[in-house]
């Protein structure tokens, strides 16, 4: 399904992008469901009181049109060919990751990351607690990303292997009081 040089890349560079996967019908009808919810329900509609983006489609995030985007799709097999055969579970949903464009005359500001399940306080996790319930993700893009920093997901080639080498001079109890601000690998 893969091939070498791919396996390769997402080895060396800690991710590996695949397109046209996900069959079309598949991603308009997750594109309908997505719009009706954000139409209909709205932000935060579970939980009025994080009313944040992370919170859209918060209805929808367990069902079978976005569970079924990984687990009825080649994504599943792409992730157990590299994670190794029998490795990799099916999903029971999706985080619908929904960010909007920053004001056109304001400055977007250099990119930003986070370390995923690592509780800030402002994440439904209290700050500090580290949680690890993945070893991957799967992102799947519902629509095209035309340009550089038009996306909601962005990848910092070889940081894997820089926060292993981290987490192994520092200890993963550093964790406990908040990820310290560490320099990461150039962007691109």
């Amino acid at each position: 399904m893969l091939t070498a040089a791919q396996k390769r890349q997402f080895v060396e560079e800690g991710y590996l992008k695949v397109s046209g996967v996900v069959p079309l019908v598949m991603v308009e009808r997750a594109r309908r469901v997505i719009n009706h919810s954000v139409g209909h329900v709205g932000r935060g509609a579970n939980a009025p009181n994080k009313n944040r983006n992370g919170q859209l489609g918060d209805d929808i995030r367990n069902t079978p049109v976005i569970s079924d985007l990984f687990n009825k799709t080649p994504v599943i097999r792409i992730a157990e060919s590299l994670m190794g055969e029998g490795n990799v579970m099916p999903i029971g949903g999706g985080q619908i990751a929904l960010r909007y464009p920053s004001s056109p005359d304001g400055d977007p500001g250099q990119p930003r990351g986070h370390l995923d399940g690592l509780g800030t306080g402002t994440n439904g996790m209290p700050k500090g607690v580290y949680r690890r319930g993945f070893s991957a993700f799967g992102v799947i893009y519902l629509d095209d990303v035309p340009e550089p920093y038009s996306g909601n997901f962005t990848v910092w080639p070889k940081s894997h292997t820089f926060f292993r080498d981290y987490f192994e001079r520092e200890g993963h109890e550093v964790l406990a009081e908040g990820m310290p601000r560490v320099e990461l690998p150039s962007h691109r």
